[in-house]
């Protein structure tokens, strides 16, 4: 059994709305707001392995962390938006829970954001992309050129991708169960 998910492309895609600035016409002062945004001491988690725990039986996927699986499961957290920003700080704190079993490997992200500014939508698998979602890049080579792509938007509706040295690759669907 593999104790470790090499994941050398790791990346959580946060993508939560973020409160736009108000036009103005001082523009050194939108500046200075900026400016004080800025998280010094923020460093994202850039280590490109996270060890996943062998857990004895399933764990349920509803959307609750309340199964006794979830309480083994390895955490990780300081993760990095990669778009809108530029592995910057997202504008919500995510953690995502990982364990695996014989047969599965599960993980479950924790992204609490105001409700009122959620972007999901109930669409077909794949088109989920402009709501907000969270997911993981699994490099099962460690090769740093290829990765499986794994999304989910907040009500559970998936995106998954293949990603290869040279593209994406949309039209490649895992089966995999999502519970938001």
């Amino acid at each position: 059994m593999m104790n470790k998910l090499l994941t050398g492309c790791l990346m959580i895609c946060v993508a939560f709305s973020a409160a736009l600035l108000a036009e103005s016409g001082d523009k050194d002062r939108k500046k200075d707001d900026d400016k004080e945004k800025i998280d010094v001491q923020f460093k994202p988690n850039i280590d490109p392995v996270i060890s996943a725990r062998l857990i004895d039986r399933p764990i349920v996927i509803d959307g609750e962390l309340d199964d006794a699986g979830w309480r083994h499961a390895t955490r990780a957290a300081n993760f990095v938006e990669t778009f809108p920003g530029d592995q910057v700080k997202p504008p919500v704190d995510t953690e995502v829970l990982i364990a695996y079993d014989k047969q599965y490997l599960y993980l479950a992200f924790i992204a609490e954001d105001d409700p009122a500014t959620i972007r999901s939508s109930l669409r077909d698998r794949d088109e989920m992309f402009n709501d907000d979602f969270v997911g993981i890049l699994i490099d099962t080579y460690g090769d740093a050129a290829s990765a499986y792509e794994i999304f989910v938007n907040p009500i559970g509706v998936q995106g998954d991708l293949r990603l290869t040295a040279s593209n994406e690759d949309g039209s490649f669907d895992m089966i995999y169960q999502s519970q938001g």
